[in-house]
């Protein structure tokens, strides 16, 4: 039963990691407060601005074709962006299904509690050891970003600063970006750990 607690965590938490960060990229409000940073909206004009992220919205989803504003190689980099996105959504539906295929057979098991109790303590501490080395290498950003898009981009990802992207997404718009996504994962990870307070108390009772 050890690997199966093991096995529902690892799927628990890549679930958890990837929803946080595909989630991120339909959150109107964090784009309005990245734009708001760096100036974005004085750059480009409100209207374009949200002209283009809508744009952006809808072609990571392949909905539309993405704005011919873009010029060439940055229409390649937003390509690699997309499929890496499709790539994580479709990962995150897998392990979401066996997530819920791991609940439906606690839910069958004799010791239910226990085991919950347990997929919970490990997903939830897992989590936290997450979030805190994305901490520790969100402190060297440069270092962390440059590896980041070396290892997950091919191509050139690194654009002059009067770019449409640059000044779509320039600034410290990727920081504020990062910042949301780990303090997402900080939320749940200790409503997981509440979560197995509560289990945990219910089960002495």
């Amino acid at each position: 039963m050890k690997a199966f607690v093991v096995l529902g965590s690892i799927f628990l938490t890549v679930t958890v990691l990837l929803l946080a960060l595909v989630s991120t990229f339909h959150n109107d409000h964090l784009y309005d407060v990245g734009y708001k940073q760096n100036n974005a909206y004085n750059h480009l004009g409100e209207e374009l601005t949200l002209e283009l992220t809508s744009n952006f919205q809808n072609y990571i989803e392949n909905k539309e074709a993405l704005s011919p504003l873009f010029d060439t190689n940055q229409a390649l980099h937003l390509m690699d962006v997309k499929n890496l996105y499709i790539l994580g959504k479709n990962i995150a539906q897998i392990t979401l299904m066996l997530v819920i295929i791991f609940l439906g057979y606690l839910i069958m098991h004799d010791e239910k509690k226990k085991l919950f109790n347990k997929l919970l303590k490990t997903t939830s501490t897992t989590l936290l050891i997450v979030f805190g080395i994305l901490v520790i290498l969100g402190l060297n950003w440069e270092w962390f970003f440059t590896a980041f898009h070396n290892i997950f981009f091919t191509g050139n990802w690194s654009f002059d600063g009067g770019s449409l992207m640059m000044r779509l997404w320039g600034g410290n718009f990727f920081i504020i970006a990062s910042i949301w996504v780990g303090v997402k994962v900080l939320m749940i990870a200790l409503f997981l750990h509440f979560a197995r307070f509560l289990t945990k108390v219910q089960s002495t009772n």
